[in-house]
């Protein structure tokens, strides 16, 4: 998604989804992966799903709050947000 730009680790994923679940935002279920093996999978929920469009209706108003500050810059860029915003949310649908 990222080109591999924004990588993150199993030290930083795993932490954080156990603080998600935690927080309601996501469930967990142990079902079998495409190679046979047990694994867990991390779905949100309707409150996960609430937070994840709360977050990104924040990041967009930060970003384009910056408008004065850099000008077209913005302007150029505001597709790219809403983009990877949409992008975020398809991960999240897909992977949780």
């Amino acid at each position: 998604m990222t080109g591999g730009t924004f990588v993150v680790k199993p030290g930083s994923l795993f932490p954080a989804l156990h603080r998600m679940e935690e927080e309601g935002w996501t469930s967990s279920f142990w079902g079998d992966s495409e190679n046979n093996r047990r694994a867990k999978y991390d779905r949100l929920t309707k409150a996960g799903r609430r937070q994840l469009e709360a977050e990104s209706k924040q990041l967009r108003q930060d970003f384009l709050g910056h408008r004065s500050s850099f000008g077209s810059v913005v302007n150029s860029c505001r597709g790219a947000v809403c983009r990877f915003s949409r992008k975020l949310q398809v991960f999240c649908e897909i992977y949780f």
